[in-house]
């Protein structure tokens, strides 16, 4: 379908970005005058709102701290049919909007994903970049994706899609959160080729690698745990009874008899790896069910 029978939204989710906000806008502005830019002010405390407003767009001030609370509110809050997200530090190029939306217009893709590889040298520190190709494997071992970076910034929805995941995460992780849900529950996903451009002067990163990727981290393994609940408990169920095998491998090598703690020991472990299977086929049965639930609620939109 032609563009111009869609509704575009940019949303711009920014904390102090006075030195770039202008910029942004008007870039986007210049690549795409027929969408609407919102700028999502998240309770700055540099002049970046009254910047926003003079270039002539809507600013709307999220006062909770954390890109998740903003994402939320652009989930919420904003109707369109293509939502395209990205950062108000002018790192990301707004002439890269046209490859990101062409999937989306043409109905290739729900979701995609500007995959960095054009990086200016500087543009993303050294523990950034290995964290983003960290998390990356790992959500392609645990989830059987194929995407190279899921903590990019820049990104476009669609209105099913945008209504179709979940967001309760509050800060960077958000990215994960959105990419793994749009995943698991059918989404199209698509990466297309991105550049990535080193801040200016004066401006800085809000991302702390140490923190925020420990949250990351958190977040992988508790939806791992959620979305994947027989895999995941299932996994501790046989590492648990390879624990007790190899105790009472170890016991019999012994050449003793087993003592009463060793029984209790034993019979602890598999019985505990019992109610961890049993768990995860009880979840894994829930969350069908909410699939078959959401499909047919999906229908009867239509």
């Amino acid at each position: 379908m032609n563009r111009g029978e869609k509704r575009i939204v940019v949303a711009i989710p920014c904390f102090n970005e006075a030195k770039t906000i202008r910029e942004v806008i008007r870039g986007f502005k210049r690549e795409l005058p027929q969408a609407e830019i919102i700028v999502f002010d998240n309770n700055s405390t540099d002049n970046t709102p009254y910047l926003a407003k003079k270039e002539g767009v809507e600013v709307v001030k999220v006062k909770r701290r954390g890109k998740g609370y903003i994402i939320q509110r652009i989930f919420e809050g904003v109707e369109a049919d293509i939502y395209v997200l990205v950062d108000g530090d002018n790192t990301y190029s707004p002439a890269d909007v046209h490859r990101i939306i062409k999937p989306l217009l043409e109905d290739e893709a729900d979701m995609v994903i500007g995959r960095r590889i054009y990086v200016d040298k500087g543009a993303m520190r050294g523990l950034n970049k290995i964290g983003n190709i960290f998390f990356s494997q790992l959500l392609n071992f645990f989830f059987k994706m194929r995407l190279s970076d899921v903590l990019s910034g820049y990104r476009a929805l669609t209105r099913e899609c945008i209504q179709g995941i979940p967001v309760i995460r509050f800060k960077f992780e958000i990215e994960t959160e959105i990419t793994i849900q749009a995943l698991t529950k059918g989404f199209r996903v698509k990466e297309v080729p991105i550049s990535y451009r080193e801040r200016i002067g004066g401006s800085h990163s809000k991302l702390s690698p140490f923190k925020d990727g420990y949250s990351i981290f958190l977040t992988i393994l508790s939806l791992f745990r959620d979305l994947k609940p027989l895999t995941f408990f299932g996994t501790l169920s046989v590492f648990i009874w390879i624990g007790a095998l190899s105790y009472g491998l170890k016991v019999y090598y012994a050449e003793r008899f087993a003592s009463l703690l060793d029984t209790i020991i034993l019979t602890s472990l598999f019985i505990i790896g019992w109610l961890f299977l049993l768990i995860g086929v009880s979840i894994h049965t829930i969350n069908r069910r909410f699939t078959e639930l959401t499909v047919l609620l999906r229908r009867m939109k239509r």
